[in-house]
């Protein structure tokens, strides 16, 4: 199954996580979380024009994906992984 990190490597992770790592990674997703919002409004939604090309409207769907995944990155660790690393602390 993609994305099932093994339970003793998902452990080793959180051990070596601690509150400043956390603090500078939360730092970085909001960032990446700006940076996807503008994206997305440069973009207009990531909604081609009718008159573009298909490499572009290729472009707009990887850049939705990519969009996708990283918040569902983040949610992951936002919500999941550092409040495990906190309680472990």
């Amino acid at each position: 199954m993609a994305g099932i990190v093994p339970k003793r490597a998902a452990s080793s992770v959180i051990e070596d996580l601690d509150t400043p790592r956390i603090d500078c990674i939360e730092q970085e997703h909001q960032k990446t979380g700006a940076a996807l919002a503008q994206l997305r409004w440069l973009t207009d939604d990531f909604r081609p024009p009718e008159w573009v090309c298909n490499t572009y409207r290729a472009l707009l769907a990887g850049l939705l994906r990519l969009e996708q995944d990283l918040h569902r990155h983040i949610h992951k660790e936002n919500n999941i992984l550092f409040p495990l690393a906190i309680a472990n602390l």
